[in-house]
């Protein structure tokens, strides 16, 4: 038997099923969980903040919360067949101009997770302190990538 299973939404669409992360858990004892903006949203949203910190407190489960989101960016030449890369994208500025941290993103979904601003905050600092962050693609490969266009 393993010691330990990843678990990461498996497309855009669809989000961490929390049947199958506890189901995970009783098999496992201890799931990792690949984590963004939607799927750190709905496990909130579904079984709660507090039980999602309890998880993290108590060693059951572990979390890295990837910055990128995959994509599919497809170059479409004026002649000639389209071209479709795999690419990763990701936030790099509020509306305003000011830089988006790491830690925006999870209070964002936090925040969609438990429908209020105040409380959003206050569990997000909570789980913060069990999250790590991971990129797909380094910043140094992401400023080497070819402009689009």
């Amino acid at each position: 038997m393993f010691e330990q299973i990843v678990i990461r939404r498996p497309d855009p669409k669809n989000t961490i099923d929390t049947g199958a992360f506890a189901e995970t858990l009783l098999f496992y004892g201890n799931v990792h969980l690949l984590l963004d903006g939607g799927s750190l949203a709905n496990l909130v949203r579904t079984i709660g903040a507090d039980n999602l910190i309890r998880l993290f407190a108590n060693k059951h489960a572990t979390a890295t919360f990837m910055q990128d989101n995959l994509a599919t960016y497809t170059n479409t030449p004026i002649a000639g067949p389209p071209v479709h890369t795999f690419t990763a994208i990701r936030i790099a500025a509020h509306p305003n101009g000011k830089p988006y941290k790491r830690k925006d993103a999870v209070e964002e979904a936090v925040i969609r997770g438990v429908g209020d601003a105040r409380m959003g905050k206050i569990k997000a600092s909570q789980l913060l302190r069990h999250i790590k962050f991971s990129e797909y693609v380094s910043a140094e490969v992401a400023g080497s990538a070819p402009p689009f266009g």
